[in-house]
């Protein structure tokens, strides 16, 4: 199965379970990392990191939830898995200081 080629339900079940199966119960995704909800009022995002078992490549897409807290929430992916890598960067900050 081809990553960037899951279905919205795919996405779904992926994030629910940690982890994406085959027929056979194999793991084919499971997921890497995952980021915190970012509440946009009406409409929370996150991003869910994933690697293909078979490869061990990373994809990553965002996950949308709908609702409340209190009752209940829906969950919506909207765009396909894209690959991903980590990288490490130096950030310098330049800033002023008493003396």
């Amino acid at each position: 199965m081809e990553p960037t080629k899951l279905t919205e339900e795919q996405m779904i079940q992926l994030f629910r379970e940690d982890y994406l199966l085959d027929d056979d119960d194999n793991i084919l995704f499971e997921v890497y990392e995952s980021g915190e909800w970012a509440d946009g009022g009406k409409y929370s995002d996150k991003e869910i990191i994933f690697k293909d078992v078979s490869t061990n490549k990373f994809y990553s897409y965002f996950i949308t939830r709908s609702g409340s807290y209190f009752s209940y929430y829906e969950y919506e992916a909207w765009d396909k898995p894209v690959e991903v890598e980590k990288v490490e960067k130096q950030i310098t900050i330049e800033e002023w200081v008493t003396v």
